[in-house]
This record gives structure tokens, C-alpha cells and sequence, in this order.
């Protein structure tokens, strides 16, 4: 009799926990699903942040390097200013250098005149080439030389032949020295 005398709360609070329950398995079921795809969205964009933070070290590590080798050209150019500076007829003979290169069929790649050394009776600057071209040019240049500039000679040359096919393509690197009378104030120590 208690069975059949049951109270109408209880059909109330077995109605209300089959609701929750179903409630809570589809919310569930359906709730697994965004969770899963919101998991695989945060691991890619995890890994895209790996990989552009990879990239962004390896161009901050490219940057490193070119700022070097603007700082090592920066110096580079401060002595040759220097250089020119001391000695103003320079900016002639590496015009006139890159004339003579030309006329010859070769390629000046690079002139770097380096520190001024002064003698008793004169400066000598040497001033480093490197120059791109064949060897009967560079021959040629060093026969025109002598006659087109004489106050300067040639110290060192080497090279290495890049594309022997091609006539013979050769870097070369040539040092030559710039000479120049020592000024009159500088022999006899007056400014």
C-alpha cells in the first residue's frame, strides 16, 4: 500500500532528475564536439606562434648580422674619408683608376685606400683593388699603369680564375702604392 500511496513529490523528483540527466548528456554529447574543435584551433594557433616566432629569430639574427656588417663598412668608409682627407689629390687617381680598369676591359669591383704612411720625403698610401676580369686586361692594365699614373706602383697581385671558359674570367686582388710629395709644413713640423 505505501507503493501505491506514493507522495506526488516523488513523480515530481524523478521527472526533474530524468530532465537533468538527458539535459546534462546531450549538453554532453553536444558540448564535447566545440571543446574538441576549440582543443585542435589552440594547438594550431600554438604551433602558427611557434613557427612565427621561429622566423621573426631567424630575421632578428639576419638583422644582427647585416647591422655587423654595416658597422664593419661604416668603419671602413670612416678611414677611407680619413684617408681622402689627408690626401685630396686621391679622389683623383681612384677616378682615374676606375678609368684605366675600363679602358682595359676589367671590372673594379673595390678600392679601399688604407692608412697614409708618411716617409721622409714622401707619403705612401696603398690602396687595395680587387677587380674582376681577364689576365691579358689585367696585364694590359699594369703595362698602361706606369705611364698613365707614375706615382704609382704596383706591390702584390693574385688572383683566381672563376670561369676559365669564358675567356678566362679571373678575380683579382692588386695593391698598388699612391706616392705623393710630403707637404712642406710637414717636413719642417709646422702645422
Amino acid at each position: 500500500m505505501l507503493i501505491s500511496q506514493r507522495p506526488k513529490i516523488f513523480d515530481v523528483d524523478l521527472i526533474g532528475l530524468l530532465l537533468l540527466v538527458l539535459i546534462t548528456a546531450l549538453a554532453g554529447w553536444f558540448g564535447v564536439r566545440p571543446l574538441g574543435d576549440l582543443y585542435d584551433r589552440e594547438l594550431q594557433r600554438t604551433t602558427e606562434t611557434a613557427s612565427h616566432t621561429e622566423t621573426q629569430q631567424q630575421r632578428l639574427a639576419g638583422l644582427q648580422q647585416l647591422v655587423s656588417h654595416q658597422q664593419r663598412l661604416t668603419e671602413q668608409l670612416r678611414k677611407s674619408r680619413d684617408v681622402l682627407i689627408e690626401n685630396t689629390g686621391l679622389a683623383e687617381v681612384i677616378a682615374r683608376l676606375g678609368d684605366l680598369s675600363s679602358d682595359c676591359d676589367l671590372m673594379l669591383n673595390e678600392i679601399r685606400p688604407m692608412e697614409t704612411d708618411v716617409e721622409e720625403n714622401f707619403r705612401v698610401t696603398p690602396i687595395e683593388l680587387q677587380i674582376g676580369g681577364t689576365f691579358v686586361g689585367l696585364r694590359q692594365f699594369l703595362q698602361e699603369l706606369p705611364r698613365v699614373m707614375p706615382y704609382l706602383r704596383a706591390e702584390s697581385t693574385s688572383m683566381r680564375v672563376i670561369d676559365a671558359q669564358q675567356g678566362g674570367l679571373c678575380r683579382i686582388r692588386l695593391t698598388l702604392l699612391a706616392f705623393a710629395p710630403r707637404e712642406v709644413g710637414q717636413a719642417t713640423g709646422e702645422l
